[in-house]
């Protein structure tokens, strides 16, 4: 049969896998499992973690396969890790719903979502920029391009403008800082 198909039979099984892995290095016999990536789930410190009820059943409930047992929670919860690449900066854009009284010309517009305040730039945004240029050496003209490129605009000029605010904010804790240990003062 395997020489109808073109296939050398006198090639064992074992050879042909230990000639596969030499050219694609991952297929064949020694090939993983799914799921049994290099990192789990505990490796994750940093990542915002939800958990997700069941949309259907809740602990205690009869089992839908059989409908005589009842079904109960697990010890350990299935994982799922998700990593989503994004821009240094990211942007929301809010539509505001706006209305007009056609008697009195009144405009009302809807308030922001809780949270979201009313300034363009948040805090972190400032932030970000200064540790990005002065922290890991990448230029101002550098993040814009990367930002142009990522459809987020943040012109060299803003940035500026958002180290200058953001060094301004913290000058109290660094005047505190040099106040009480005179080694930090720079010398001149």
């Amino acid at each position: 049969m395997l020489a109808r198909a073109g296939i050398d039979a006198s090639v064992s099984e074992g050879s042909r896998g230990t000639e596969a892995n030499r050219m694609w290095p991952g297929h064949g016999r020694d090939r993983r499992a799914p799921g049994h990536g290099r990192h789990g789930a505990q490796a994750y410190d940093g990542a915002h973690r939800t958990e997700v009820p069941h949309p259907r059943m809740t602990h205690g409930d009869r089992c839908p396969a059989c409908t005589k047992g009842k079904v109960y929670r697990q010890r350990e919860p299935g994982v799922l890790i998700r990593l989503v690449g994004q821009a240094p900066m990211t942007a929301s854009v809010y539509a505001l719903e706006k209305l007009r009284c056609n008697l009195c010309g009144e405009l009302f517009t809807a308030d922001p979502p809780p949270g979201v305040g009313t300034e363009k730039y948040d805090a972190t945004t400032g932030a970000m920029v200064t540790l990005l240029t002065y922290g890991r050496g990448m230029p101002f003209y550098r993040l814009e391009q990367r930002q142009a490129n990522l459809q987020i605009p943040l012109p060299a000029s803003t940035q500026w403008e958002m180290v200058a605010d953001t060094a301004e904010r913290i000058r109290p804790a660094w005047d505190a800082l040099t106040h009480r240990l005179p080694l930090l003062q720079p010398s001149g």
